[in-house]
C-alpha cells in the first residue's frame, strides 16, 4: 500500500486489495490504478460530506453600507462539482479493475502460476530480478 494513502482511501486500500489479488485482476502493475481508485473514493466521501453538511445550493450574501448581509444569488453547492469528477473517476478506475457487474467479464485475470508461460513471467513482477529468475527457473525445469 502507498504510503502516501490517507483515511478513506488507506481503509478501502485495505478492504479490496487481497480479493482482487487473490482473484488474479491485480498484480504489482496495477498498484497504480488501484491507487488511483482508492483516491477516487476518497474524494467522493470528502464531497458526499461537504454536500450533506452544506446542502445542495448556498447562499451567496454582501454586506449593505450598513452592514447588514442579504442574499444576493442561489448557486450550486462547488463540492457538487468535485462529488461529479470523483464519481466519473471511480466509475472509470472501477471499470479498469473490473469492479462491476458490467466491466467484470472484460478484466482477464492473471494466468496461475502453473499456467504461466515464458512471455507471461516478463510482465508479473517485472521490478524484481530475483523474483523473475526464479520463475524462469521455475518454466525451464
Amino acid at each position: 500500500m502507498p504510503k502516501w494513502l490517507k483515511g478513506a482511501a488507506r481503509k478501502e486500500w485495505r478492504s479490496i486489495v487481497d480479493e482482487l489479488t487473490r482473484t488474479g485482476v491485480l498484480a504489482r502493475a496495477e498498484h497504480a490504478t488501484l491507487a488511483g481508485y482508492c483516491l477516487a473514493w476518497d474524494q467522493v466521501q470528502q464531497a458526499q460530506k461537504e454536500v450533506e453538511r452544506t446542502g445542495l445550493t448556498i447562499l451567496i450574501e454582501a454586506r449593505d453600507k450598513d452592514g447588514v448581509f442579504h442574499t444576493v444569488s442561489i448557486k450550486k453547492n462547488p463540492a457538487l462539482i468535485v462529488l461529479d469528477a470523483a464519481l466519473k473517476q471511480l466509475r472509470a478506475f472501477s471499470s479498469e479493475l473490473g469492479l462491476s457487474p458490467a466491466s467484470r467479464s472484460k478484466v482477464a485475470a492473471l494466468p496461475k502460476q502453473s499456467e504461466m508461460t515464458r512471455a507471461d513471467s516478463y510482465f508479473v513482477d517485472f521490478d524484481d530480478p530475483e523474483r523473475r529468475a526464479q520463475k524462469l527457473g521455475a518454466l525451464q525445469t
